[in-house]
């Protein structure tokens, strides 16, 4: 599953910078995203590929919801974003500060 991931947001990264011409072949994008909803890796996905103040290629895949109905996704989708703040932040500010040997120590106990 991490590395369907992985290639996604890669292929997510890398084609903007790639993008050359307007008839670019998004069939593998496609096939990574549709790929990760057949696994159900995740429920649904929107892509959307830009380039300076133009956008490449726009398409949404799956569903946005699940439960209690299943709704598909759409290219104007918001998602919540907000619990990932803990994981994004967080996590590597603590990482820094273990590889910098300050106070934080992997090893030693949270509690006292």
């Amino acid at each position: 599953m991490l590395w369907r991931v992985a290639a996604f947001l890669a292929a997510l990264l890398l084609l903007p910078a790639l993008a050359a011409a307007e008839s670019l072949d998004w069939s593998d994008i496609d096939r990574a995203a549709l790929d990760a909803v057949a696994a159900g890796d995740t429920p649904g996905a929107v892509i959307l590929v830009g380039q300076a103040d133009r956008i490449l290629y726009r398409k949404a895949v799956g569903s946005r919801a699940v439960s209690p109905t299943t709704e598909p996704m759409t290219t104007d989708t918001i998602f919540d974003i907000a619990s990932l703040t803990k994981v994004v932040a967080t996590t590597p500010a603590i990482l820094v500060l273990v590889d910098d040997g300050s106070w934080i120590s992997m090893r030693r106990s949270a509690a006292i």
